[in-house]
């Protein structure tokens, strides 16, 4: 078996975690085949060589090196919770519905555009055409920018409150209020807009991975035990840092964005963490 020596474009690099999708993925040296790993098994990409990865297997009850083909496996998407997100705002939706929707030149709009980015600067020169026209001109040369460096690919991260409904015994978890597909989140502007929304909403495609928090009986009825008042009411609010790709427009200018993780706290400061979705595998 002859291994060469071009570099994997997109595919795994050294120090990627990976997980084993082919149902008869080989393990191989240079000699020939070591064994068959199972569908499910996770190792970390220690070398690459043309399609091929190194990598530690368990073989028969030892702990062997061997080649597997990059076919066989998918790349385990980094730790979501650490990569560069898009905070939340007005702003920055407008971006990524101008980036969709080809039906919105925010260009056409740089006067709105400069009263919500640039207030106070729209505010001392809106009186004065004659400056007020650099502005525009200088606020579009920002805005251009700005739109050519919003990259659809980043994730928003949404600081949402959630709130749980009552415990359902046959799933072990309290379902979450907000998880369904009518249901919304927005941002406005700060100050009034004449041709641009002044809020931007986002529903999202499939709510399910925020859809309720995993909670054995016993420990969920401790916990809620805790957040009753004086008069048996229940605190019944979390906290949830919610990320979400932004993937499509409605026809009425609405965005539509995927969850790919988050984390559920009982507590406004974020210290008392409930629940974390799993990381999502990425096919490569």
């Amino acid at each position: 078996l002859a291994f060469c020596a071009n570099v994997l474009g997109n595919e795994p690099r050294i120090g990627d975690s990976v997980v084993v999708v082919s149902d008869e993925a080989e393990v191989r040296s240079k000699e020939g085949t070591l064994g068959v790993v199972s569908v499910g098994t996770q190792f970390s990409v220690k070398q690459t060589s043309g399609t091929w990865l190194l990598g530690l297997f368990e073989i028969e009850g030892q702990s062997t090196w061997g080649w597997m083909k990059a076919s066989s496996v998918r790349a385990l998407e980094r730790d979501i919770s650490r990569q560069p997100a898009y905070e939340f705002t007005w702003h920055n939706l407008l971006l990524a519905r101008a980036k969709m929707d080809k039906s919105l030149n925010i260009e056409d709009h740089v006067d709105d555009y400069m009263k919500v980015t640039r207030y106070k600067v729209w505010q001392q020169h809106r009186n004065d055409e004659f400056q007020l026209q650099r502005k525009r001109i200088e606020t579009l040369a920002i805005l251009r920018q700005r739109f050519a460096e919003f990259d659809l690919e980043r994730d928003f991260l949404l600081l949402a409150n959630l709130t749980f409904d009552g415990y359902d015994f046959k799933t072990a978890r309290f379902p979450i209020v907000e998880a369904a597909k009518t249901h919304y989140w927005y941002d406005s502007a700060d100050v009034y807009t004449n041709s641009l929304p002044r809020s931007i909403t986002v529903f999202l495609n499939d709510p399910q991975l925020i859809s309720g928090i995993p909670m054995e009986a016993a420990t969920a009825e401790r916990f809620l035990a805790k957040r009753k008042g004086r008069h048996g009411e229940v605190n019944r609010e979390v906290y949830a840092d919610i990320r979400i790709r932004i993937t499509g427009v409605r026809n009425s200018g609405k965005l539509e964005a995927d969850v790919r993780w988050a984390r559920i706290f009982g507590d406004r400061d974020r210290t008392q963490l409930l629940y974390e979705t799993p990381q999502s595998p990425v096919e490569f």
